[in-house]
């Protein structure tokens, strides 16, 4: 503004979303071990985002990543199987993962 007049103005649109989570997250399944069949489909609940959004879903199984995708097939072992969940809004720019 050398002459205090405006020169240019420009407006950018912002779009505030909250928090990424989970609409509804599921409970704790007890599956009867069938050796002839040791897996399992895995289906990620809602999020909070429309499903026009990239929400990448990422399924670990302890340290060990078995997975990307809304759903999936996992592998099964006797005993107690503790499957964990990342979700993240591609579109959104440094946004934490919700799990």
């Amino acid at each position: 503004m050398p002459r205090k007049e405006i020169i240019s103005q420009v407006n950018f649109p912002i779009h505030v979303w909250p928090l990424l989570e989970f609409i509804n997250p599921p409970a704790a399944k007890v599956i009867p071990w069938n050796p002839s069949n040791p897996s399992i489909i895995l289906t990620a609940p809602d999020m909070n985002r429309p499903e026009a959004r990239k929400v990448t879903y990422e399924w670990r199984k302890g340290q060990t990543l078995i997975g990307y995708g809304k759903v999936i097939e996992a592998p099964l072992t006797a005993g107690k199987n503790v499957f964990l969940l990342r979700a993240i809004d591609q579109d959104m720019v440094g946004a934490r993962p919700v799990e």
